[in-house]
């Protein structure tokens, strides 16, 4: 359901019946008026709060549409980070607009003396990693994070630094 646009800014929510209440989200999908085709990933923020109708998860979203724009409010967001060996493991998940289902980041940085600071980001490319979906953006950091732990250990191929 659209609501309100701010700025360049297109807002969606979406509303899923859960036995007698009603649960929510909000998109934020940064898209100029005239740009046709929107972005693969997008900010996600979950309303904590169960709705009697869809008319009051309605206005809420618009309130909480307002506050995200206004950098009142942040989207949701799940990193997790670790030392292994030589490198650090930064995963992540981002929201699928067309899927509607989280998809794993990795970022990949070199602690070696010779590339210190050297960063890989294994999102950016098209392989394995990005054709997994999760319903929950804690289940893609956490594949994001083993997947990252298998490229440094040599066990999947693909480590560039």
């Amino acid at each position: 359901m659209e609501l309100p646009r701010i700025g360049p800014d297109r807002f969606t929510l979406h509303i899923q019946r859960t036995g007698g209440s009603f649960a929510a989200y909000v998109l934020r999908i940064h898209q100029a008026e005239n740009d046709d085709l929107p972005p693969r990933l997008v900010p996600r923020y979950t309303l904590h709060t169960r709705f009697r109708d869809e008319q009051e998860a309605y206005r809420a979203g618009i309130e909480v549409a307002r506050k995200l724009a206004t950098g009142e409010l942040s989207s949701d967001s799940e990193s997790i980070s670790e030392k292994v060996g030589h490198y650090r493991i930064k995963a992540s998940a981002a929201f699928r607009l067309d899927q509607h289902k989280w998809e794993p980041q990795l970022l990949i940085e070199s602690r070696k003396p010779e590339n210190k600071g050297s960063v890989q980001d294994v999102s950016a490319t098209p392989n394995a990693l990005r054709l997994n979906l999760f319903p929950e953006a804690s289940s893609a950091s956490k594949f994001a994070l083993e997947y990252g732990r298998r490229m440094v250990q040599d066990a999947i191929s693909g480590l560039k630094i």
